[in-house]
């Protein structure tokens, strides 16, 4: 018993480690994309996507990248192990020189996410619930297929604030 407290406390260590690693990232604006915090109580990682500025830009979706399908669960034996999340992931290509990733992120309907939009180091992201994925999909292949104007509005605020808008 002893040895898996040990253990534990040990992979807790470098989880945390590790976390304040990527915590130094710094964007070329000078600005820290991402901060986290980790609250050891109750082993919940809270991440808080600040922005100093309100920030708003409108991108020209070109084509749609690759698709990435996942399904995941916890099997730990408890109940919860019949719970599967499943996640697609959709890139755009933009016709913006842009450096980040820009993509559409499907989660199912139970999972519970801190954000409608969201960046990381060089991703950038706007959720959608999975039940729109099909529409969405479709709308983005016809719309295209047609040549006809599609684009991704995201609106971030420093109080908060999060929106991400597909305009077709």
């Amino acid at each position: 018993m002893k040895r898996h407290l040990i253990f534990a406390v040990c992979g807790m260590g470098l989880f945390i480690s590790s976390l304040q690693a990527q915590l130094g990232t710094v964007s070329e604006s000078g600005n820290t994309d991402m901060k986290m915090t980790v609250d050891v109580r109750d082993s919940k990682i809270k991440a808080r996507n600040n922005v100093t500025g309100d920030e708003s830009e409108t991108l020209n979706v070109t084509g749609i990248g690759g698709s990435v399908f996942t399904v995941s669960n916890q099997a730990d034996g408890t109940d919860k192990s019949y719970d599967h999340n499943l996640r697609v992931v959709l890139s755009l290509n933009l016709a913006e020189n842009k450096t980040e990733k820009y993509q559409l992120v499907f989660y199912s309907e139970g999972e519970k996410l801190p954000f409608a939009v969201a960046s990381e180091i060089s991703t950038f992201s706007v959720y959608y619930p999975i039940s729109m994925y099909e529409s969405i999909r479709q709308k983005l292949e016809q719309s295209l297929a047609a040549r006809k104007k599609v684009q991704l509005k995201v609106i971030r605020k420093a109080d908060g604030y999060r929106e991400g808008t597909l305009i077709f």
